[in-house]
């Protein structure tokens, strides 16, 4: 019989099977008149976990004071905590443990929280978390796409995105498909940003705000998208290079809608300027010198305009001081 048991145990030692009891984590809510929420999700070694079983508790000292165990909400793909903490005294420091379950162990939480009442973090759509080790996150926008677009989008050391869309499309009412840094999130105005299902009015410039992991960092990224006809050619025809700020650089407008044609500059004699991708910082020098006053022309080609007589743009730059 000894023998059996003993074989019995070793097999459970060796097997690794823990069978380590959920804590009994108890708040009582009437000795407090005041609370706090904190809707959240659990991330355990960079990894948002989903176990159902999992549990987080609120501690003061050795007291708890709140506790919770998940529930999976699809609409959103977390497993949200719904944590009231209860107290009295804003100088209480809230300091959080967690039990996974799938180790059967209790891991304590860096993060400690001051306790505030009434105080709400967190929205199931964008949970507060809860991490061990700490997850240190970034704001960054890593790609950004519309459906139908024309060639890749340009993302600018400014943070400044730009999309290009056919000549026509409607910009008021566009779903954008886009990657963020891990557990970061979007924000247009106050509004979250989903990718694939929001939708945007793109007619002016719209700013995203994104927010690393618990807005421990926001990075404003700004999203132009052009719908444009290349044959729809605008551009400035004087520029006065004196450093006032007004018509120092040739400027072309919606300049991004020709990022694949070729632009040359010619005086009366030679081609003075050639450049794939214009950036509208083109101003009267050839060579690093000044060029003198006078009437300069210009071409764009682009290729897909490569063998269309109508698609020909071409016309005059005039230097003045």
């Amino acid at each position: 019989m000894k023998k059996i048991l003993f074989t019995g145990i070793l097999f459970l030692f060796l097997t690794g099977i823990n069978f380590a009891q959920s804590p009994d984590w108890t708040a009582d809510p009437y000795k407090y008149s005041n609370s706090m929420t904190i809707t959240s999700a659990i991330i355990l070694d960079d990894i948002e976990v989903f176990n159902l079983e999992n549990k987080i508790g609120a501690f003061v000292g050795e007291e708890c004071r709140g506790v919770a165990e998940p529930v999976m909400i699809d609409l959103v793909n977390h497993a949200i905590f719904y944590l009231t903490v209860y107290g009295e005294s804003t100088e209480d420091s809230v300091q959080f443990k967690i039990y996974n379950a799938s180790s059967g162990n209790t891991i304590d939480v860096e993060t400690q929280i001051m306790f505030k009442p009434d105080k709400s973090l967190g929205i199931a759509a964008a949970p507060y978390y809860f991490s061990n080790p700490t997850y240190i996150g970034t704001a960054e926008i890593i790609s950004f796409t519309i459906p139908g677009q024309e060639g890749e989008t340009k993302i600018s050391e400014e943070n400044e995105i730009t999309v290009l869309m056919p000549a026509g499309t409607d910009v008021s009412n566009l779903i954008p498909e886009f990657e963020l840094s891990n557990f970061a999130l979007a924000r247009v105005s106050t509004f979250i940003q989903t990718s694939e299902e929001t939708e945007q009015d793109y007619t002016n410039p719209v700013q995203y705000a994104i927010h690393a992991i618990n807005e421990s960092d926001t990075v404003n990224y700004t999203i132009i998208v052009i719908a444009g006809d290349k044959t729809d050619f605008k551009a400035t025809n004087t520029i006065s290079p004196n450093g006032d700020g007004i018509n120092d650089f040739w400027i072309v407008e919606n300049v991004e809608l020709y990022r694949n044609c070729t632009f040359r500059i010619f005086d009366y004699h030679n081609e003075i300027y050639k450049r794939t991708g214009y950036e509208n910082d083109w101003y009267e020098t050839y060579q690093g010198k000044e060029l003198p006053l006078g009437t300069y022309y210009y071409t764009v080609q682009c290729p897909d305009c490569a063998d269309c007589a109508d698609c020909k743009i071409a016309g005059y730059i005039c230097i003045i001081k």
